[in-house]
């Protein structure tokens, strides 16, 4: 079971706060990142982020891709 983190920064183009694997090589390494713990799938992730109030979550292209709205 993967363990996600939210980038708390927007992406500059898509205003999205990008959901990752923890083990992704396009998450940036920073203290604007926040724990969402593990999950089934990016799809849980997603939500759960969304949950806590990340209302402009999506996943990250490279490692949810299943879950990137674009």
């Amino acid at each position: 079971m993967p363990f996600y983190a939210i980038n708390l920064n927007a992406q500059s183009g898509s205003r999205d706060n990008e959901v990752h694997e923890r083990t992704c090589s396009y998450i940036r390494q920073s203290r604007d990142l926040k724990e969402l713990g593990f999950h089934y799938s990016c799809h849980e992730a997603v939500a759960d982020a969304k949950r806590q109030g990340h209302h402009n979550a999506d996943g990250c292209y490279y490692c949810c891709r299943p879950c990137n709205t674009g």
